[in-house]
């Protein structure tokens, strides 16, 4: 696998972190030289070990990155699940009242059917009265 030298230009600040955390017994001068070799050519084996290093903690970062991402997600998920059970839950007690309610209007209408059929009956009645009064057997 080649290095990626635009990767290693625009990261160099962790390679270097890398490579001074592992050699903090070099001169100076050692420190710069191997520096300035490494922005040239990171592709050597002297280097390479640090690009690898230096990949993987970026690799890492980014993997914790978007754990973290996903986890905030899945946080907001959950507030918009129970927002919208705690909604449904709403939705469902206010039908109930609304079906309860209905269920007393419809009574109320049921007995006022009840009543007016037996004022019919009673009506009916009458007439049938006033009928057999009034024919001439």
């Amino acid at each position: 696998m080649k290095v990626d030298q635009q990767w290693v230009e625009d990261n160099f600040d962790i390679i270097d972190k890398i490579f001074s955390r592992l050699n903090k017994e070099e001169s100076t001068a050692n420190k710069s030289y191997h520096r300035k070799k490494m922005k040239e050519d990171m592709d050597k084996p002297a280097y390479r070990g640090y690009y690898e290093l230096a990949r993987k903690q970026e690799k890492e970062k980014v993997n914790k990155a978007k754990t973290i991402g996903d986890k905030q997600e899945r946080i907001r998920m959950d507030g918009i699940i129970e927002c919208n059970a705690s909604n449904t839950k709403k939705a469902i007690s206010n039908a109930d009242e609304a079906i309860d309610l209905l269920d007393d209007q419809l009574r109320i209408k049921d007995a006022q059917i009840a009543e007016k059929d037996k004022q019919i009956e009673n009506l009916l009645q009458l007439l049938n009265q006033k009928l057999s009064l009034s024919s001439p057997c």
